[in-house]
């Protein structure tokens, strides 16, 4: 006879389950890099700052540092060094890069984001860094600009045809914040210009022809961070004071004397809702625009009367809500009849305009799918007899025969949109909803310190009672305890609806600009709404984190770029962490020179598409 085992069967399954799941779970990747303190630069005027580090939060640090300092360090505009007298032939290119200057954890992340993107665009493009651990910043004002120099690759030639003169040999790229230019950004950016003309002019052309040597050098903007920041660009552009030339000589690419190009990556709120309010006297508006590209033309026109030549690089809002609507549909959701949520921030200008293009690209749609029978009521009598369903549809077909005046109806008219019955319902938070303020994380871990150590304050209430149910308490910064009510309401909303009682909205779109926001909405939401479905829009590679899988799956994300472009742009980068980083490395590839685009006729209708450009001209 066979010895039976002392084992237990049960234990060597259980074992045998442990050891695989040890097997199948990935470890994290942690480096054993040890911290060190933040240095400063070798010279007085350079600081310490890798290629992947906030450039603004590095200079802001060495500033605090260098006010210990005596004498101070020179930061002024004699530091740039325009070192180009022995060489007269060479072309600079100075890319203006505007970004988020607040100093909340999702603009550090922009910021981070966005000098990747500008880098990964710049090695592409063949241009590496002048020195790769070190940036130095001037000061105009009270505000800090860091710089860093970037010359042509001596190994590889991205430009191989003569005729081509659209790439530079030296590109100095300078950090501007939103918050550091003001009311008056275009005044602030062109004296930014003015003075790094005067300091080139000054280290450069002297001595020589100065308009042939002049025409070495352009300037160029990346930005703005926001819709919010371009609107305050279009009321400035109508000022009595707004810059009428900028200190470009001759373009290389073409005759744009004394005009600067603003590629514009990020802003993508309508430009129907941008001019809202604005004309050619900053004042009320007296005309409208037809929508489309009358719209976009209208936008560029009060933009050139600054000087500046716009280049849209990123489809805007509405064609990525035409987009989710037609997704939807696709998914068996009927737009006008079934009941739509909409969730969106409302402190911000693009979360305020976003729902509203939204309903009017839903309502283009329910007018498209109107019968040819209903049609023939257009020409009716408006006081004819006719069914109320009916009659509602003709509001529609009115009403919502294109996205511009749909938007007009819903802000100009409220009492006409709501006959349209599109049961499309709004409902609003503001950003931030976990309540974190920055430093709040490391007082955070003191307090934790503390406590392991018995030590505590009990003056700190800020950062006390850190439990599950601490969290959603009805009081302090944290907003989490409204976006619970928040959902409370939907669902009472739903159950009131009339003559769908018990009826939940059959999609859900969160619309806002903060992902850390939507992931909070997203797991609130998807508990009491299970069967819904969850859209969105700029698709982030933290929608596929496992720790979000269980609210971000199966998540309708409309988004004008994926995470990475075709391989013939992209190379060797690896994919982006967003969207609208996607956006920023290849509106810096336009920048640059090294491809051009061709927009096309009709808007991509696709759910993530890879970019919204139908062709695209690669020049290297």
């Amino acid at each position: 006879d066979r010895e039976e085992s002392k084992i237990p069967i049960t234990t060597v399954v259980g074992l045998a389950m442990a050891l695989a799941t040890l097997w199948l779970v990935r470890e994290p990747l942690l480096s054993s890099r040890p911290e060190v303190e933040p240095a400063i630069g070798r010279e007085a005027e350079l600081i310490q700052a890798r290629l992947w580090q906030d450039p603004i939060e590095a200079a802001e640090s060495h500033q605090q540092s260098d006010r210990t300092e005596q004498p101070r360090h020179n930061h002024s505009f004699s530091s740039i060094h325009f070192e180009s007298r022995e060489d007269p032939g060479v072309h600079i290119g100075v890319l203006i890069i505007i970004t988020e200057g607040s100093p909340y954890a999702e603009n550090h992340e922009k910021r981070l984001r966005d000098r990747y993107a500008a880098l990964s665009a710049l090695g592409v493009a063949c241009l590496v860094p002048a020195d790769e651990e070190h940036i130095g910043y001037f000061e105009v004002g009270q505000s800090l600009v860091p710089f860093e120099w970037y010359k042509a690759r001596k190994t590889r030639q991205c430009h191989q045809d003569k005729d081509h003169k659209q790439h530079y040999d030296r590109v100095l790229l300078v950090w501007a914040t939103d918050d550091s230019l003001g009311e008056r950004p275009l005044n602030r950016l062109n004296e930014i210009s003015g003075l790094l003309a005067s300091q080139y002019w000054a280290d450069v052309c002297g001595g020589r022809h100065s308009v042939e040597c002049m025409a070495k050098l352009e300037f160029k903007i990346i930005g703005p961070p926001s819709s919010s920041m371009l609107r305050v660009m279009l009321q400035n552009a109508r000022d009595q004071a707004a810059p009428k030339w900028w200190p470009n000589i001759g373009s290389l690419e073409g005759p744009t004397s004394f005009k600067i190009a603003l590629y514009s990556p990020w802003a993508t709120a309508s430009p129907e809702l941008l001019l809202q309010g604005i004309d050619s006297n900053g004042q009320a508006n007296t005309h409208r625009c037809e929508g489309g590209q009358s719209c976009r033309k209208n936008l560029a026109a009060q933009l050139a009367n600054a000087g500046v030549v716009l280049e849209h690089t990123v489809e805007g809002d509405e064609e990525m809500s035409l987009a989710l609507v037609g997704e939807l549909g696709r998914r068996q959701v009927k737009i006008g009849e079934d009941p739509i949520a909409l969730i969106g921030e409302w402190d911000t200008f693009y979360g305020r305009a976003l729902p509203i293009v939204f309903r009017a690209a839903a309502c283009v749609v329910a007018s498209e799918n109107i019968t040819d029978e209903l049609n023939k009521v257009e020409s009716m009598d408006e006081g004819a007899e006719r069914n109320r369903r009916d009659a509602v549809l003709y509001k529609r077909f009115r009403e919502c025969k294109s996205i511009s005046r749909a938007i007009r109806s819903q802000i100009e008219h409220p009492e006409r949109w709501d006959a349209l019955e599109m049961r499309i319902s709004r409902y609003s938070y503001l950003r931030g909803l976990d309540g974190l303020t920055p430093g709040a994380s490391k007082k955070s871990g003191e307090a934790e310190n503390d406590k392991k150590s018995g030590r505590s304050n009990s003056n700190d209430k800020k950062h006390q009672d850190k439990t599950f149910e601490g969290l959603e308490r009805p009081d302090g910064e944290s907003q989490l305890d409204y976006l619970r009510r928040l959902v409370a309401r939907m669902k009472q909303d739903a159950d009131e609806a009339s003559g769908s009682i018990g009826k939940p909205p059959k999609a859900i779109g969160v619309l806002g600009s903060d992902v850390y926001d939507t992931l909070l909405i997203l797991r609130a939401v998807r508990e009491e709404f299970p069967n819904a479905i969850f859209f969105t829009t700029d698709l982030d590679a933290r929608f596929f984190q496992e720790r979000e899988s269980k609210w971000a799956r199966n998540l309708v994300v409309a988004s004008p770029f994926g995470l990475n472009l075709h391989s013939g742009i992209q190379h060797d980068i690896p994919p982006f962490r967003n969207s609208y980083q996607t956006s920023g490395f290849f509106t810096m590839l336009r920048a640059l020179g090294h491809i051009r685009s061709v927009r096309s006729s009709t808007p991509s209708t696709m759910v993530c598409p890879e970019t919204g450009f139908e062709s695209m001209e690669l020049l290297f």
